[in-house]
């Protein structure tokens, strides 16, 4: 299959950290090559013959075991086979009313294939979009898993519209054990552990009965069946908003725990018209923002918000601090997802006529940039820009640099 690749890590003979199969649809992130390191993969592609209804679902590896799973497989003789492992219930996807693909894809395929795209791959920031909404067509009208891994934090946002008001679910199958600690889910299995949080639309609640957060996200147990077994029970979860709703979104935060550190702080953070996150760890302090104007719900008026101080048109924004920065001072990193303008106080930081996924680091003087082929960008700078994977970099003239891609001829 065709391959999309990230960025290589040090000392790893210059294998990348990060794949994308667009023929196919799957993707892997990793944090290095090292044993007990940690991979995250995803699948948005095609759904027929052998393959399972498992669009926009994920699994995750630390430290040398599978915490977050797929469910599997039985023999093809079972009725377990298909009446479970290949059913979309039976993997790390958002439902809503309980279903996700039609089980009739599975043989008669779906005409609109799921897709993997937008992939940045820079140190400390990693990022993806999944878009699932075609095998899941029937039930959504849009079906779009973001990923974010930022420092030691996985986010998994999820921007959802159903055809008809219902229940999501964000399902989580998992390998080990499963405790609720407060706010948290912690998923641990032979000395491995990663803590999975709601965060949005509501956290879980942090003690009490059920009965006294109303509002709160809720945790339901479900029974599936084990991998190669299909006579024996295993639980898995599920995590569902109490509203009923056509159009949701959905963010949850994935850390996986590496013994004698702290994982990073998050604080949810909330405004008009926008959600988002505080990440603040020992290197450095990562706000992440959703703009909800950015969703498809307006026409003919662009999604312009004001973030942070920031004027953008960014359907999520980003920006990154040095720990110990003050809150005020202007980040070093920046990125926008399907954004066209970022500017604070009449100062450009980034400037395009079409939107683009992109992140800028000023102080490494980098700048990733997933393929397009017609884009005229501008950027702020503070010296030469290089772009990932150019062969020379972009000159810095009165704080700005110009990049001129135009498509072959």
């Amino acid at each position: 299959p065709r391959l999309g690749a990230g960025r290589a890590g040090p000392g790893d003979g210059a294998l990348p950290t990060a794949l994308t199969f667009p023929s196919q649809g799957p993707a892997t992130l990793r944090s290095g090559w090292e044993p007990d390191g940690t991979l995250f993969a995803i699948k948005a592609g095609h759904s027929w013959n052998h393959n399972h209804a498992d669009t926009g679902s994920f699994i995750l590896h630390h430290r040398g075991r599978t915490l977050l799973s797929d469910s599997g497989h039985s023999s093809y003789s079972t009725s377990e086979y298909d009446g479970y492992y290949r059913q979309s219930v039976a993997h790390n996807v958002v439902t809503v009313d309980g279903k996700a693909e039609p089980p009739s894809d599975l043989y008669d395929g779906s005409h609109f294939p799921g897709k993997i795209d937008h992939l940045i791959d820079t140190p400390g920031f990693r990022y993806l979009w999944a878009d699932a909404t075609g095998p899941t067509s029937r039930y959504f009208q849009r079906n779009f898993r973001n990923i974010l891994w930022v420092g030691d934090t996985i986010l998994v946002l999820d921007d959802l519209r159903a055809w008809t008001i219902g229940q999501y679910e964000w399902l989580l199958h998992y390998q080990g054990t499963a405790k609720r600690e407060g706010q948290v889910v912690r998923i641990a299995d032979e000395g491995a552990e990663v803590d999975v949080r709601p965060l949005f639309p509501q956290p879980l609640p942090d003690g009490g009965l059920p009965t006294d957060y109303p509002e709160a996200m809720r945790m339901v147990e479900h029974q599936g069946l084990k991998d190669a077994e299909p006579k024996t029970q295993i639980p898995y979860i599920g995590f569902q908003p109490t509203e009923l709703r056509e159009r949701e979104k959905i963010m949850v935060a994935i850390q996986p725990r590496t013994p004698g550190k702290a994982p990073d702080r998050i604080d949810r953070l909330e405004g008009l018209n926008w959600i988002g996150v505080r990440l603040t760890g020992a290197e450095r302090t990562t706000e992440i923002y959703m703009n909800l104007l950015a969703d498809g719900r307006i026409r003919h008026r662009n999604a312009n918000a004001t973030l942070a101080g920031y004027e953008t048109d960014a359907y999520i924004l980003a920006l990154s601090w040095p720990a110990g920065a003050q809150r005020g001072a202007a980040p070093d990193q920046v990125f926008v997802a399907n954004g066209s303008y970022l500017r604070r106080d009449g100062r450009v930081v980034v400037d395009s006529l079409s939107k683009m996924f992109a992140h800028l680091d000023l102080r490494a003087g980098a700048l990733a940039l997933p393929a397009q082929p017609v884009l005229t960008p501008r950027f702020a700078c503070r010296g030469p820009l290089r772009l990932a994977g150019a062969a020379t970099a972009l000159d810095c003239k009165d704080g700005t640099a110009t990049l001129v891609r135009r498509e072959a001829r």
